[in-house]
């Protein structure tokens, strides 16, 4: 090998962290045109009644979203079915609603698709991604943990796990 060059295959000292995973992750992954990724929001569905608790929270933070009780009404329900329908988490609902909007203070009129839109997602590297990168110099195969999915191999940077941690 040249001086200076790096190995496509990491060496037995440069190992990743496997993640003991004892749930299914399949239902969690996302593979669209930005490529694989897995969803942070693993708990509970919400419920109609964390539905309720985020509406109350809308209405006060945003008391003039809309011009009749009829208006507010209807969207309140249709909010509420798809947040059921499409299955998002609690923490997702809630975390939509604070960052999204609350925290936001950008919004002039308040959209179901900003509600259930919202999702922190992690990349998912292959082995063949990963090893680029460390070839490449960008990273080390310690920065990453790897989960098996479907019988699969997909690598995570340490640091963008840790990052959705604390948010």
């Amino acid at each position: 090998m040249l001086s200076g060059t790096r190995s496509l295959t990491p060496e037995r000292s440069e190992t990743c962290t496997d993640v003991a995973v004892k749930v299914d992750l399949s239902p969690y992954v996302k593979i669209d045109q930005e490529g694989r990724s897995l969803t942070v929001y693993r708990d509970r569905k919400a419920t109609a009644d964390d539905v309720k608790m985020g509406i109350g929270k809308l209405d006060a933070a945003f008391p003039n979203s809309f011009r009749t009780e009829n208006e507010k009404t209807k969207f309140y329900a249709i909010l509420t079915e798809i947040v059921i329908r499409q299955g998002l988490s609690s923490r997702q609902l809630s975390d939509a609603i604070y960052n999204c909007l609350i925290n936001s203070k950008t919004y002039k009129q308040i959209n179901v698709s900003d509600i259930v839109g919202y999702d922190k997602r992690l990349k998912l590297y292959s082995y063949n991604e990963m090893t680029i990168m460390v070839t490449n110099g960008e990273a080390e195969c310690s920065d990453f943990y790897r989960v098996k999915i479907r019988d699969k191999y997909f690598y995570i940077k340490k640091s963008e796990a840790e990052m959705m941690k604390g948010k």
